[in-house]
């Protein structure tokens, strides 16, 4: 095994890097179900609405290997619905069995029913299907304990770079893109397809994604990325972090 012993060197590892990079990019939408009453309830007053046209054309006009679709496949009684939340075969914390309940409270996050399980349009990263434990991310449940085929599919197909869209900014995609992260994928989210629902827990997940080199992009450069003709500086900085770690194992 040779010796890196430049920055030349530095900066062909790098290249080699930036050209693996434009041959495997992987698009992951998060559209669980693009309903007014799931985004609007929350104080971030988004309309969901609104990110459809990006979405759309993310998914059609823009070029990726792959296309990954997620979606909640709750049971009806799982336990994230609020109208549940006091069913026998489960148990309310000491401190909320005396209060009335409502739509997004915390109690396990409760959520009104919009997305039981359906068959319908094509396939997706089914998660949530346990009535007893929630799955925000696509990748695992809430506990981290099961894992879906998403991680796998995208290893199989060489993907190294995520971008992810959809509902909501602040929960499931920010999730999905944390454990993307964490798994070692390049990693970023189309701000303009992706509608949130509370203003605080957006800004604490723009603050994650800024300490995890997750970058923030607009349509135009997810085009680019599409096109291989630029990328985010943050994945440039965490290629360059790689080529230089590649040069002190090397020494």
């Amino acid at each position: 095994m040779g010796v890196v012993r430049n920055e030349q060197e530095i900066r062909e590892v790098l290249r080699n890097e930036l050209i693996s990079l434009v041959n495997e990019v992987d698009l992951i939408p998060e559209l669980d179900r693009m309903l007014d009453d799931f985004i609007e309830e929350g104080d971030a007053e988004q309309d969901p609405m609104e990110a459809l046209p990006h979405v759309n054309n993310l998914l059609q006009n823009l070029n990726w290997n792959v296309i990954v679709y997620s979606q909640d496949w709750h049971p009806s009684n799982h336990i994230s619905f609020f109208e549940h939340a006091r069913n026998p075969d489960r148990e309310l914390a000491p401190e909320d069995k005396s209060r009335k309940l409502r739509p997004f409270d915390i109690v396990r996050f409760v959520k009104p029913v919009s997305t039981i399980q359906r068959v319908e349009g094509a396939h997706y990263i089914k998660k949530g299907a346990d009535v007893y434990v929630d799955a925000y991310s696509a990748f695992s449940d809430n506990c981290g304990i099961k894992q879906s085929e998403l991680e796998m599919l995208l290893r199989k197909n060489d993907i190294n770079a995520v971008i992810g869209c959809g509902l909501a900014y602040d929960i499931c995609v920010m999730h999905t893109l944390k454990d993307a992260s964490k798994h070692g994928f390049l990693t970023c989210i189309v701000k303009s397809g992706s509608k949130g629902l509370s203003s605080l827990k957006m800004d604490e997940a723009n603050k994650m994604f800024q300490k995890r080199g997750v970058a923030i992009i607009d349509d135009e450069m997810a085009r680019l990325i599409s096109r291989r003709e630029a990328f985010p500086i943050e994945w440039i900085r965490l290629l360059v972090h790689q080529a230089q770690n590649e040069l002190h194992g090397k020494k």
